[in-house]
């Protein structure tokens, strides 16, 4: 429970004001800890006790309110069917029923909990879930991942806490701890992914598996014994992946071809194939996977929502991508998207445009992807309009790397041919304008 005391404290003040609870968040978030955690510290305000009940390995709707009985000790009764018991069960009771693992199962938890908070006012019901319920008493309460920041953030915390576990008398420098925080900021201070990680300290140095950690599901095996699904980050993942519909797994994996996050504009622009109805589909296939808690929503600049995937999902996601057989159109329709952006923001700078700056900053990542597919495709028209849109950055260090992306395309054949050609080579030359 490294660093989610807040959180703790949260959902324990929400239970004193609302009747459900739905602690939400992807995979590996560290929801079921909360509950666990939450269920101790409020155990003792119940005359009727708090009950566990874990709903991960419940396959079939129909037996949610059976496997809610056989957890409660309830009984059907004559005439009566198994919710209406469970809901009779409750009626004269005090106790918190904390539901585990719901997101297969939502629309049978959601009238399992209906009927027990019609009827028994005593009860208060906690649930984990990749997404709510949409009970009409419930109180959703966002898990986000852990802080990053600094030698005394959570994330490093916990990560040096694993770590002192599996390796005893491991010594703590400066540069393990830059190490460590490198790895958490990778990891995108995903709790279970930080602990995954933290077990490799067996056979690698802090600054070897900072570095293995583009293979992250190869790296994040875990070594303890714990639930199947939640045995690797892979796995984690995967549980919430394959809950999906078809056109929401196929936008998840298309959403990997971004880097660093994405806007309305963009992903429609991108994933929607050109085709303006695809648009109105996407925005709901999008919205559906940030109820799921598989995209974060980020603050823009401007009034602009901006998403992107936490590090281990946009990992995962970029394996189903590879696997699709549209990958490369999709990267080329990122590049030509992000050189539309490049060319618009250049003409931006010598405008009364708000913010050109923050917009770089925002979308930079995503023109740095689509010049490497650029590049890596040999395509020079599309790889030189990028390089030069991008003259006007101001960053001493930005424009050290667009000089090395026009240096890369000089070796390319027939540059000295294209319009462009001969100004690249300036940049190439001088590394700044």
């Amino acid at each position: 429970m490294v660093g989610r005391g807040g959180e703790v404290r949260g959902v324990v003040d929400t239970l004193e004001e609302r009747r459900v609870v739905t602690v939400i968040g992807p995979g590996g978030i560290g929801k079921t800890r909360v509950g666990l955690e939450v269920a101790a510290e409020v155990s003792g305000r119940f005359t009727d006790g708090v009950w566990w009940c874990e709903l991960a390995s419940v396959s079939d709707e129909g037996a949610v309110a059976e496997v809610i009985a056989d957890v409660l000790g309830a009984r059907q009764h004559p005439g009566k069917s198994m919710v209406e018991s469970v809901a009779e069960f409750c009626r004269r009771r005090e106790l918190l029923l904390v539901l585990d693992n719901c997101e297969h199962l939502t629309d049978a938890v959601a009238e399992v909990v209906d009927a027990v908070v019609a009827r028994s006012p005593g009860v208060r019901v906690l649930a984990t879930s990749r997404e709510a319920l949409g009970c009409d008493s419930e109180q959703v309460v966002p898990l986000r991942p852990v802080g990053v920041t600094g030698p005394e953030s959570a994330g490093v915390s916990l990560l040096r806490r694993r770590v002192d576990e599996v390796a005893p008398g491991c010594e703590w420098s400066p540069a393990d701890l830059d190490e460590a925080e490198r790895i958490c900021a990778r990891l995108d201070g995903m709790p279970l992914a930080i602990e995954l990680a933290a077990g490799r300290a067996r056979t690698l140095s802090l600054a070897e598996l900072a570095g293995h950690l583009d293979a992250a599901f190869r790296i994040l095996r875990g070594g303890r014994r714990r639930v199947e699904r939640h045995q690797t980050m892979e796995a984690a993942i995967r549980w919430s992946y394959d809950a999906l519909e078809e056109p929401e797994q196929v936008l998840f994996a298309r959403l990997a071809v971004f880097a660093g996050g994405w806007n309305l504009h963009t992903v429609e622009a991108v994933c929607a194939d050109g085709d303006p109805n695809e648009e109105v589909e996407i925005l709901d296939l999008l919205d559906g996977l940030v109820a799921k808690s598989l995209v974060t929503v980020d603050a823009g600049t401007g009034g602009e929502t901006r998403y992107r995937l936490l590090e281990p999902l946009r990992q995962f996601a970029e394996l189903r991508l590879a696997d699709r057989a549209d990958v490369e159109a999709l990267r080329t329709r990122h590049l030509d998207v992000f050189i539309e952006w490049a060319e618009t923001w250049s003409e931006s700078i010598f405008t009364d445009a708000p913010h050109p700056g923050r917009r770089l900053d925002a979308d930079f990542a995503n023109v740095r992807a689509a010049f490497r597919w650029a590049e890596q495709n040999r395509d020079l028209d599309r790889g030189l309009r990028l390089v030069a849109a991008m003259r006007p950055a101001s960053s001493f260090w930005l424009k050290l790397e667009i000089a090395d992306w026009a240096t890369s395309l000089l070796e390319m054949p027939s540059v000295d041919d294209h319009p462009l050609g001969p100004h690249v080579a300036g940049v190439a030359a001088n590394g700044w304008w």
